[in-house]
């Protein structure tokens, strides 16, 4: 693969990395560079641009997935997680590599339990759905903005809607999957979030309450804090922790008194 970005994935299994929530994570990755149907203006991953990202093979992503399972055993994985360079669900043959990947950890590494970090925008396609299901834990995107900076932020491509995204939440929910939305606190919104008494947070809770996910999980975005960028990053953080605990403990407190269970990751 042809890799600039350091957080580009470079090979099809990558880890086991240390994640907040899953522990020791070892990453399968679907695609050679960036290919996602969001354009998030603060993804680390860069700017989804044409043309460069592309598939990996179904076969060899089975077969690099075997051979590291056969070959590590005595390595510590908590959670085997399909995610990579950008959004999971929209490899051709995702439904496929799913079953394949979980039988291979069936043979090689029984009861570990698997994860996904998809925006949810295939779920209306039934076979999507249907795996999906099969994963032991889904972390499924709404990040906290409105549909205009849904539009400005995430920046869909593809026709994706703010709309469809929200059905494709509640469908999960009718469906049975026990995920967890996972929502990204934007820095550069606190000032939006807390005028006029939470205004805006609170048209947003008001979605969030009719969704009525399983549970939420609310972030800001740090990931390799030994890169220069992010010590950098989380030094700019620091300066706004406060309004960032402010808005979170806002949203933690609405969503728990309707009975929905939230945790912070700051």
């Amino acid at each position: 693969m042809s890799v600039t970005n350091p957080y580009i994935a470079s090979s099809v299994v990558y880890g086991p990395v240390d994640s907040r929530r899953l522990g020791k994570s070892l990453g399968i990755n679907f695609f050679e560079n960036k290919l996602c149907n969001y354009n998030c203006a603060y993804c680390y991953l860069g700017k989804t641009l044409k043309g460069i990202g592309k598939p990996i093979p179904t076969t060899q992503i089975i077969k690099e997935v075997e051979e590291y399972l056969k070959n590590n055993t005595l390595i510590k994985i908590d959670y085997i997680t399909f995610c990579g360079n950008g959004e999971p669900t929209i490899h051709p043959d995702f439904p496929y590599i799913v079953r394949k990947v979980l039988e291979l950890i069936n043979k090689y590494r029984a009861n570990t339990p698997t994860a996904i970090f998809s925006n949810a925008s295939t779920l209306d396609k039934p076979e999507i759905l249907k795996t999906v299901k099969l994963i032991n834990r889904a972390f499924l995107k709404f990040d906290l903005v409105n549909k205009q900076h849904f539009y400005t932020i995430n920046m869909p491509l593809d026709g994706l809607t703010y709309e469809k995204i929200i059905d494709n939440l509640k469908l999960a929910v009718s469906e049975g999957i026990k995920y967890t939305l996972d929502v990204a606190i934007i820095t550069y919104l606190l000032k939006e979030y807390k005028k006029n008494n939470y205004e805006y947070v609170k048209q947003w809770l008001k979605i969030v309450k009719d969704i009525n996910p399983p549970e939420v999980n609310l972030y800001t975005i740090i990931y390799h804090p030994d890169i220069i960028e992010e010590k950098h990053l989380r030094e700019k953080l620091n300066k706004v922790k406060k309004d960032i605990e402010d808005v979170a403990n806002f949203v933690k407190q609405n969503l728990e008194e309707g009975g929905i269970p939230c945790k912070i990751y700051i």
